[in-house]
């Protein structure tokens, strides 16, 4: 067990978390996409057209998905592309600010 240093347990105060066992807050999933910046070109076939969205820039790009792997739960990337096809964007995410 850990222990915490005495400044942080002495400025701390006690809470308490009411955690169900039945029911509760699943992890989120980890993704992982392979595929290519920009929109599929004609040679290929298949594939999902998604758009990724900036979280703190709200730039979009589009993501041309040629494979998903889920890698810690049981699900199956169609039910997980099936659930996001009606939004846009379909994923947010957080890139990297440039520096200039």
């Amino acid at each position: 067990m850990a222990t915490a240093p005495l400044w942080w347990a002495l400025s701390s105060t006690s809470a308490t978390a009411q955690i169900e066992p039945r029911g509760g807050i699943e992890p989120p999933d980890l993704l992982e996409f392979t595929g290519h910046i920009g929109e599929a070109s004609a040679q290929e076939t298949g594939g999902w057209n998604l758009i990724f969205g900036d979280r703190y820039t709200r730039r979009t790009f589009k993501f041309h998905l040629f494979g998903m792997r889920i890698l810690n739960s049981g699900r199956l990337p169609l039910d997980v592309l099936a659930a996001v096809e009606p939004y846009r964007p379909n994923f947010s995410c957080s890139l990297p600010i440039p520096t200039r």
